[in-house]
């Protein structure tokens, strides 16, 4: 009987614990609230303390698990429907395009020659 109920009792945790990781279906591994970390521009990159004294540590947005993405920059807020292309959360607004990937648990956002910004959850 004992057996049983460890049995049973450690299926529950298992369950459970598969749900709680959640799946990689659709945009749930971009989705959550990300904020900036680090920045690099024309070869140089800017540290989240450099940033916070530069006050532009609260660069942030917000991930739906759909794609939709909800910038804030420096006060100003904006909301973008992305699509969710493999690794990659592709945004385009009026001709431009942007490109998020996820690497080592981090949102980069790819502005090509311009540089890049690093995001953290």
């Amino acid at each position: 009987m004992k057996k049983r109920v460890m049995a049973m009792l450690l299926l529950c945790v298992m369950a459970f614990s598969l749900v709680a990781c959640g799946g990689s279906s659709g945009g749930s591994a971009f989705a959550g609230e990300w904020k900036i970390e680090s920045m690099e521009a024309e070869g140089m990159k800017i540290e989240k303390d450099m940033l916070s004294m530069m006050g532009m540590d609260d660069i942030s947005m917000k991930i739906t698990e759909d794609g939709k993405v909800t910038m804030n920059m420096l006060g100003e807020e904006e909301t973008i429907q992305g699509k969710v292309d493999g690794n990659k959360l592709v945004l385009e607004q009026d001709g431009e395009t942007v490109n998020m990937i996820i690497d080592g648990g981090k949102l980069v956002w790819d502005m090509g020659e311009e540089g890049n910004m690093v995001f953290t959850k």
